[in-house]
Formats: C-alpha cells, structure tokens, sequence
C-alpha cells in the first residue's frame, strides 16, 4: 500500500510536468501541530467512551512539489509521514482495580500520507505573497503507539482490537489551509486536515480524526520544461 500511495506521487508530478509550460518546485515541508479523535460508537455498552478525545502533539515532514497550471494557480502534490494521536481514558476502566497499572495514557499513529493540493497565490506584486490551498489527503497507517497497561506482568494495548485492528487500507480526509511565501523558495503554512469518513471497517464503531499543524516549506529545487532544469 504504501507503494501505492509513493507510485501515485510520482505519477502525479510527471503528469502535470508534461502539461505545464513553467517551472516545476521541488522541496521539503515539515512541522509541528495537534491531533484529536472522535468517536461514536453504535453499541450501547460502549457508550460512555464515545465523544471526541483530548489533543495529542505529533509532527509531520513531506517531500513536497509545486506545478503553476495559470499565473495564479498550482497544483501541489507532496508524499511522506504523518504523526497524530490523542489523550484518553482507558477503555478497560477496571485495570487498577484489578491489580493493574498503566505505562502509557497516550496514543500515537504514524501514517504514510498523499496530499493533493490545488493552491491559489493571491495577486500580491511583491516577495511576500499570501495564498491559500484546498485538496485531499490519503493516509495509510503503518504504526501506532498504543495506551499501554501493565496486568500481572504482561504489557497489553488498549485499544488495538476495538480500533486499529479494522483499520481501513487508505483513509481519505479533506485538507484546507493557507500560507506566506518568502521569495518564491520559503513558505510558512497552516493546514487543517478533517475526516469526512469512518477511518474504521469495524460496523460497531465511528472514527474520525482531525489535525491542524503549522510547517516551514523550503524549494530547493526548480526543473524546467525547456532546459530539463
């Protein structure tokens, strides 16, 4: 899957290389942000753990690539890794009482990610030029980093057979943001990412998750159509 999702960049970037008549910008942006979860479960034993769950920090670095379609619009594919997460009670609420201590009260998810972005640069005639950006994000989780607790000696995750053991192959989430470009070569960028779908096949259980982050993109590199660079 996560080949998948790398083989979609690339197709993504040659595509719009062939069909663009300027400079194609290629780069890196990474930063810092805050994640959360919701979910609602169907079943009515499991209720009272339903609801959206307190904000986790996690980061996230792509590689990132630019193509102008007009003189104002571009479309921006990037492709790499996303951390997110949350803070919550433990489903098992009777572990202390059970003898039971916990290790861990957070959980982390490391994703592979594909953002398609259409960006739109407003018409500022000067080396600081605003914009804003609208797309879809592809996510593909590879690790998570459960709520861990300790029974009689053996360490268990929390949350791995309710949730992440039914885990869809790719979630798609919308992503819209807005940004400051230095010189055509640096940006400063928030994005918010939001789900509009259940990232779980389990049928008991919805779960949406969101992230907002603020990153620093630098272009360190400009193809040509004509020169080949």
């Amino acid at each position: 899957m996560r080949n998948i999702l790398l083989t979609s960049f690339i197709l993504a970037c040659t595509f719009v290389n062939g069909n663009s008549q300027d400079n194609i910008k290629l780069g890196i942006r990474g930063g810092l942000g805050i994640s959360n979860q919701y979910w609602q479960y169907i079943q009515p034993q499991f209720e009272w753990v339903s609801g959206k769950k307190e904000n986790q920090k996690g980061f996230e670095l792509y590689l990132t690539s630019e193509v102008p379609l007009t003189n104002y619009l571009s479309l921006k594919p990037e492709f790499g890794i996303i951390e997110k997460g949350f803070y919550s009670d433990p489903i098992n609420r009777d572990i202390t009482s059970a003898g039971g201590s916990f290790e861990k009260n957070t959980v982390e998810t490391i994703n592979l990610s594909l953002n398609i972005l259409a960006k739109l640069q407003l018409p500022f005639k000067s080396k600081i030029r605003p914009y804003v950006l609208s797309g879809l994000k592809l996510d593909h989780l590879i690790e998570v980093n459960d709520w861990l607790f300790t029974v009689n000696g053996n360490l268990i995750d929390d949350y791995h057979d309710f949730i992440f053991s039914d885990y869809k192959e790719i979630i798609s989430s919308g992503l819209v943001g807005f940004g400051i470009e230095w010189n055509d070569y640096i940006s400063f960028e928030y994005q918010y990412n939001f789900s509009f779908m259940s990232s779980t096949e389990n049928n008991s259980i919805q779960v949406t998750d969101r992230y907002q982050g603020i990153t620093v993109g630098v272009m360190f590199l400009r193809t040509n159509k004509d020169s080949g660079m």
